[in-house]
């Protein structure tokens, strides 16, 4: 799961976790923060996307995994989906014209279960991937 986690300082941590019950990782967290934190979102995502949102973020990187909290930030957050509509059908449409799932996982650095997903509509592509992907598809 990765999640969200604000700090009132105005910054914003971007982790991920095993663990299904995010108040065990917000009380970790908590105890070593001076200041109070919350939880803003989860997504049921894997590592790759991850680091795909820490990529797409890094101009607001602070230090480790805690970001300032800018406006594109939180809009993200409330939107982390913005291109899925149409990834279904763009990924299939990438299959047949670069010849194979392997060429698309190659293509986008993912692993072919991961195109597999999209592919299926079972799993939704991060913001950083789906922008890829659309690029890719307009060529």
């Amino acid at each position: 799961m990765i999640y969200f986690i604000k700090s009132e300082s105005g910054h914003v941590k971007i982790g991920i976790t095993c663990d299904k019950d995010i108040k065990k990782r917000l009380s970790t967290l908590q105890s070593s923060n001076p200041h109070e934190l919350s939880v803003l979102k989860t997504l049921d995502w894997n590592p790759d996307q991850e680091r795909e949102i820490k990529i797409h973020f890094e101009d607001f990187k602070i230090r480790g995994e805690w970001f300032l909290l800018d406006k594109k930030i939180l809009d993200y957050i409330k939107d982390p989906y913005p291109f899925n509509v149409k990834i279904k059908t763009t990924i299939n449409k990438l299959i047949q014209r670069l010849g194979s799932e392997q060429a698309v996982a190659d293509r986008f650095g993912i692993s072919i279960r991961w195109v597999k997903y999209l592919r299926s509509g079972k799993r939704k592509a991060s913001f950083y991937l789906a922008e890829a992907i659309k690029k890719e598809a307009e060529k």
